[in-house]
């Protein structure tokens, strides 16, 4: 009977090494992540709110939003090439709107209630810049921290 009990607390004692063991290898094997900021001007004049969005070739997408003066940050992007797209919200007048009561996304994109009032800011992005496939933007991620600006025009793509 001592035998076993002897047994038994040396085999716990074997899984808890391995257990603890695991748990330190575990945060080393978790992807990096990096912080991406930046500007984005259309025809050197900011960009004024709407998001921009990584995606990545394993399916992966991040997305960060545009202030009023046309600046970004992008929290916890995965490192490596992603395809780039930004959009902005599209300005309708208030005829042409089909008014809505939904409630706010939290850190999601813009519905038109919760725009500026001053629409004569909002800049419409030529179409191509909203799907990462068309817009001939990309960036490549290896570092922490990353600034990049995307000065947009109406028919070149600078990258």
């Amino acid at each position: 009977m001592r035998q076993a009990s002897q047994r038994l607390a040396e085999n716990f004692a074997s899984i808890r090494s391995l257990f603890l063991a695991t748990l330190l290898l575990v945060p080393g094997c978790q992807e990096q992540r990096a912080i991406v900021q930046g500007r984005i001007t259309y025809q050197g004049q900011p960009v004024p709110w709407g998001s921009i969005f990584l995606y990545y070739s394993d399916g992966q997408m991040v997305r960060g939003q545009i202030d009023q003066d046309g600046y970004y940050q992008i929290d916890q992007a995965p490192y490596g090439m992603a395809r780039v797209a930004i959009r902005t919200p599209r300005v309708l007048y208030q005829g042409l709107r089909i008014m809505q009561k939904l409630p706010p996304i939290r850190d999601g994109p813009l519905t038109p209630e919760y725009l500026p009032a001053d629409a004569s800011r909002q800049i419409s992005l030529p179409n191509r810049y909203a799907f990462p496939d068309d817009s001939g933007l990309s960036l490549f991620i290896d570092q922490k921290s990353i600034q990049r600006d995307f000065d947009l025009t109406p028919e070149t793509v600078t990258n």
